[in-house]
């Protein structure tokens, strides 16, 4: 498999994860906020190793999105493949997050680089609490085992 068409699942995946959404609408009065995001907005993809899952990443992260991952060097690996000279915010080390220090409080997607690593030593709720917005229509693009 090469990026490319990993790229292509994962936007496929997307699409039809928000086209799903919209149908089952009516049960998101039925569950808390974090339960349809987690429940509903979350694509999962995992497909091995080393087949574009961080180039997707940088490729479609925005100002406007979050990427979690799992130490302070994929975090660097991270922003050098940004290539803007700038440290960003919105990419968050789990082991030194802190609400305080984050720059985006309600991403529209929280893209999470290798989930397992990432909730490995942190609970899933105590970090997507902070993110989660019920106003906002967001996505969870979780990436890896």
């Amino acid at each position: 498999m090469s990026n490319v068409d990993f790229d292509m699942l994962t936007r496929f995946a997307i699409k039809v994860n928000q086209s799903n959404r919209e149908r089952a609408e009516r049960n998101h009065d039925l569950c808390s906020p974090l339960i349809w995001l987690q429940e509903y907005c979350t694509v999962k993809v995992d497909v091995g190793r080393g087949v574009g899952k961080t180039d997707f990443i940088v490729g479609n992260l925005t100002d406007k999105d979050v990427v979690l991952v799992f130490n302070r060097n994929m975090k660097n690996i991270i922003q050098n493949r940004l290539n803007d000279g700038k440290e960003m915010r919105n990419v968050i080390d789990v082991k030194t997050f802190s609400p305080y220090n984050m720059g985006l409080k309600s991403p529209e997607y929280i893209f999470i680089d290798e989930p397992s690593l990432v909730f490995n030593n942190v609970r899933y709720e105590d970090i997507m609490r902070f993110f989660v917005d019920e106003k906002k229509y967001q996505t969870v693009v979780a990436l890896g085992r």
